[in-house]
């Protein structure tokens, strides 16, 4: 965003917006809808369980928003600090798999796990890792037209004591003018107004600056109309300021969590 381009600055201005806007809207007619019902004595139970989740959903799209729009300022001005915890990766990936399986199959979506790894336990923000990994994940399920949405989540490590996680998915693609460019704050595969998806650009910017924050390398691979996969290599020893937990053994996400990532598909 530069002032020697205003018409960029409005359009971001634009896309953001209509990102607010557009919860808020269908928040604010769902509750005059619920409200009018109530008044005619015509509100049903099951209607108002379909009322209130649509509510809630557009609530944790605002939320979404709001937490990438801090988090992007939080990167930006380097007041960021991790919270590391010393996990068993594996248990880790299985039970983040396991709370999305209302989402597998809402979006009717196969997603096939792949663990091989020869030290299982690692030294990580592993909230950031959450985020980072339902990003793709939901990012995956967004972008592909496909009836049969089939994802790939690969976990192995390396030689130099790195950890591999793998996003690998069937989708759309991404032009092979747009992988250098596609992590950048803002940067949408398409045009604004012609777009068919929700989001305004920000979840891969966020997902590039929680792993350049853990000290790792993101790779992307893709190929327009087959597919793309993301690479995240992160070292098993995050070497911060802060002091690594022990290890508890166990991982619990918060299904408040999953619900807000997965509410912008």
């Amino acid at each position: 965003m530069t002032k020697d381009n205003p018409n960029e600055c409005f359009d971001y201005l634009a896309m953001l917006a209509h990102e607010f806007r557009t919860p808020l809207n269908v928040i604010s007619s769902t509750a005059q809808i619920v409200t009018h019902s109530q008044e005619l004595g015509k509100l049903e139970g099951e209607k108002l369980t379909e009322y209130m989740e649509s509510i809630r959903r557009y609530c944790n799209r605002l939320t979404l928003l709001t937490n990438n729009m801090i988090d992007v300022a939080s990167c930006d001005n380097g007041i960021f600090r991790l919270a590391c915890e010393n996990l068993d990766v594996e248990e880790f990936i299985n039970t983040l798999v396991e709370n999305t399986t209302v989402y597998k199959i809402k979006y009717n979506v196969k997603l096939k796990v792949k663990i091989n790894l020869k030290f299982k336990h690692m030294i990580c923000d592993f909230i950031k890792l959450e985020r980072i990994l339902l990003n793709l994940l939901t990012n995956a399920v967004k972008f592909n037209c496909k009836k049969s949405k089939i994802i790939t989540l690969s976990v192995y490590d390396n030689a130099d004591d790195e950890v591999i996680f793998s996003m690998k998915d069937n989708g759309i693609g991404i032009p092979q003018e747009m992988i250098t460019l596609i992590t950048d704050k803002f940067v949408r595969v398409g045009d604004f107004s012609t777009r068919n998806t929700e989001g305004c650009g920000l979840g891969l910017a966020i997902v590039d600056m929680f792993i350049k924050t853990l000290k790792g390398k993101l790779t992307i691979n893709s190929e327009l109309g087959k597919g793309s996969e993301f690479t995240i290599t992160l070292p098993r020893y995050q070497k911060t300021p802060s002091t690594a937990n022990e290890a508890r053994g166990f991982y619990q996400p918060l299904m408040s969590t999953i619900d807000i990532e997965f509410s912008n598909i």
